[in-house]
């Protein structure tokens, strides 16, 4: 049997009559004798196109102009790859120049705060010599001093002319119970048995004085405490910054710190603990009435992200977030709470974030006088983050001081 070598096909020799023992180097059928035909036509037109020096010319410009491509791509490559490398440079120097600047603007800020103090103080103490009588605003800073009490007729003319801002030196109106603790709630108030008409009158002791670990108002400056004070559990710092008078707290951690100096002017004190958890804020609040002589109206907390960091859930946030406003409502039965979600980082996903500002907003909606801001919907708080992607910047730092002076804007 012989194979067509195109179709493949088997064919007997006798029915192709081929003699015996005949040997057939190539043999196509009929059905494919007409396809060899074309195909050889169009190959020898091929070929006598190619033999055209008109259309060589033209392949030859064709394959010039594919390897001008071939080289212009690489150079292009090689230029691409020079100029990132460049920018990355320019930007790591940028970098460095951006943390120096911000090293010098927070040692001129303290500096100006603590030559800000200095002057208020002086100003205080020519006005003493000068009336002949103790002035009626605090000292700048904690006020650790025992507090001097005026005569019935000093204090009428004082409470007729007081300010808007709540001065810390005199007691909140309409907190009759814990008078000796000047408004601080530090123990649940209990009814005493009636004593006979025979007994004496009770005695009533003076305020205890301030421990001799911390010092006195004279001595500390409106940015820093003279004396370091620590968490008692963990050992945290701990950095105060008051200002004469002021009628809001801001607790948190190490991102609120930077916004005291902006706020020092508004009537804002700041407590700050860097690298704090919620239950190292715990502590400092049950500290509070020995750094303030009497409680704020509003009392701001800014924490939780250390505790995210920690690997804790959006859940048990949300829960030690309730205890601690519960604790400054124990101790500021009057204040306002507001607590300010976390903002986004770069470590993490916004959609997490929500999520957890979600459970801490679920977890605080049946407390009373206790409002939940969160600062993410309202603003892009990743262009707020600095290299790190943690620590706020320059811009994070004014507009979340804005919100600690007016956390619900009138056009919000």
């Amino acid at each position: 049997m012989t194979e067509c070598c195109t179709c493949g096909k088997w064919f007997h020799d006798e029915c192709l009559k081929f003699p015996k023992k005949a040997f057939v180097p190539f043999y196509a059928c009929v059905e494919c004798v007409p396809k060899l035909r074309a195909t050889i036509s169009k190959s020898s037109t091929q070929v006598q196109s190619a033999s055209d020096p008109a259309i060589q010319g033209l392949l030859e410009k064709v394959n010039d102009i594919t390897v001008s491509v071939d080289s212009l791509k690489v150079i292009t490559s090689d230029i691409v790859v020079k100029l990132s490398e460049k920018t990355y440079q320019v930007e790591a120097e940028l970098l460095q120049k951006l943390s120096v600047f911000e090293a010098r603007l927070t040692d001129l800020s303290s500096t100006l705060s603590e030559m800000k103090c200095k002057s208020i103080a002086s100003e205080e103490n020519a006005a003493d010599e000068i009336c002949g009588e103790p002035a009626v605003i605090s000292k700048p800073a904690a006020t650790f001093a025992n507090i001097v009490k005026k005569p019935a007729s000093s204090q009428s003319s004082s409470a007729s002319a007081a300010p808007a801002v709540h001065n810390l030196a005199a007691p909140i109106p309409g907190t009759s119970e814990n008078a000796a603790n000047n408004g601080w709630r530090t123990a649940n108030p209990r009814r005493r048995k009636k004593k006979p008409a025979n007994d004496p009158a009770p005695v009533i002791s003076a305020p205890p004085k301030p421990p001799s670990s911390i010092p006195s108002s004279s001595t500390i400056p409106s940015k820093l405490n003279a004396e370091q004070l620590y968490t008692p559990t963990r050992k945290k710092r701990i950095f105060v910054t008051a200002p004469a008078k002021f009628d809001t707290v801001v607790l948190g951690c190490s991102i609120v710190r930077h916004t005291a100096v902006l706020n020092e002017s508004k009537g804002i004190a700041t407590v700050s603990v860097p690298g704090g958890i919620i239950s190292d804020l715990g502590e400092v609040v049950q500290m509070l009435p020995s750094l303030f002589a009497t409680p704020p109206l509003r009392v701001m907390l800014h924490c939780g992200t250390n505790d995210w960091a920690g690997w804790a859930s959006g859940e048990q946030i949300a829960d030690r977030m309730r205890e601690l406003v519960l604790r400054v409502r124990k101790l500021c039965p009057l204040a306002k709470v507001f607590v300010v979600g976390l903002l986004c980082r770069r470590d993490s996903k916004p959609a997490d974030i929500r999520d957890v500002n979600i459970a801490v907003s679920a977890r605080l909606r049946n407390l009373s006088e206790c409002f939940f801001i969160d600062a993410n919907v309202r603003y892009k708080t990743v262009t707020w983050l600095g290299w790190d992607g943690l620590h706020l910047n320059r811009f994070g730092v004014s507009t979340l001081a804005k919100i600690f002076v007016e956390p619900f804007p009138k056009n919000s």
